[in-house]
């Protein structure tokens, strides 16, 4: 199963759980394909926005939680599952709008 089909079952019960099968993905394929081939610096590319965006949802999700936690006393579990799919799906998209310097959109091989 690809991982946007496992985001889309509800398989990620975490942001972490996410990234880990994103950066796994970009290991593989440098493990896996010639260094210096396009696909192997592709994926080192990818693997690094993963990192960048997953460091900025997880700082984004701390102050939101910090915000969240001073408006209201109990926590609102659907309200929690909608921010966790939110920040889930923004990684996803971020790392899927990655370019190269030719304007090629590096995620279009990994799909």
């Amino acid at each position: 199963q690809t991982i946007e089909k496992r985001l889309a079952a509800g398989h990620y019960a975490d942001l972490e759980t996410l990234q880990a099968d994103l950066v796994l993905m970009c290991d593989n394929a440098t493990t896996f394909n010639e260094e210096g081939s396009q696909i192997h610096e592709d994926a080192k590319a990818l693997k690094k926005a993963v990192q960048k965006e997953y460091s900025k949802a997880t700082k984004a999700g701390k102050k939101a939680a910090g915000e969240s936690a001073r408006k209201r006393p109990a926590a609102d579990d659907a309200g929690d599952a909608d921010s966790l799919r939110a920040a889930q799906q923004g990684l996803i998209d971020a790392v899927k709008s990655v370019q190269g310097d030719d304007d090629r959109l590096l995620y279009e091989p990994f799909e």
